[in-house]
Parts: structure tokens; sequence; C-alpha cells
């Protein structure tokens, strides 16, 4: 009985010798999978971080070059303005050179004064044949 019981603890220490083995060997495998997909895991991260700091930069590059297309928008506007205020500053002057023709003398006739309307009204010229009708 007794050679039995000892035969018994032989072999379940030696169950739980080939567990702890198996378990040895399985965390040692699974650290060293573990290992290898850290390592995987950080050169993904490493690309990522690369096509983030390109699409950043492509992104800027975007922008700076949306902005320059407006600021050369802005500056063929700001051209054109200037363009016109120099035409209409050369028909100004032509203007002032017109200073004593009929042209001149027209436009000062037509200007709205106090003193002159810009056109007269039959009312005022024909002032003696103006019925005024009282029911009115």
């Amino acid at each position: 009985m007794l050679q039995e019981y000892l035969r018994n603890q032989e072999e379940s220490t030696k169950k739980m010798e080939r567990r702890i083995d198996f378990i040895h060997e399985s965390l040692g495998n699974k650290s060293e999978v573990l290992f290898k997909q850290v390592i995987k895991l950080d050169e993904d991260i490493k690309k990522l971080r690369e096509d983030h700091d390109r699409s950043l930069t492509l992104v800027k590059l975007d922008v700076a070059s949306k902005y320059q297309e407006l600021l050369n928008k802005s500056m063929r506007i700001e051209d054109t303005s200037y363009g016109n205020s120099k035409h209409l500053g050369s028909i100004y002057n032509r203007l002032q050179a017109l200073e004593g023709s009929s042209h001149a003398n027209y436009k000062r006739e037509r200007s709205p004064t106090p003193n002159h309307p810009p056109f007269y009204c039959n009312a005022i010229t024909r002032r003696s044949t103006t019925q005024v009708h009282e029911g009115q």
C-alpha cells in the first residue's frame, strides 16, 4: 500500500512536472510571439507616423498652393482695379481738357444745383396759362 501510494505520488509529480514544462514552453513561446507582435506593431506605428507626416506635408502644400492662387487672383484684381482707375483718371483728364467745349457747357447745364434744376417744368414757363382748380 505504501509502495502504491509512493508510485501514485511519483506519477502525480511527473504529471505536474510535465504540466509545468508545458506551461513554461507555452509561456516562453507566447512571450516570443508577443515580442514579435510588439515589434511588428512598433513598425506599423512607425509607418503610420511616416504616412501621417507625409499627409500633413501634402495638406500643408495644398493649403499653401491655394493661398498662393488666391493671392495671385487678388493681385490680378488689384492690377485690374489699378488699370481701371488709371483709365478713369485719363477720362477725367480728358473731360477737364474739354472744360471750354460745348460738352462741358452741356454737362454744367444738366447738373443739379439749387439755382438751376436739371430740366425746366412747363408749369413754370407757362405760369399765366395754368389754372388752379379748387376741388382738387
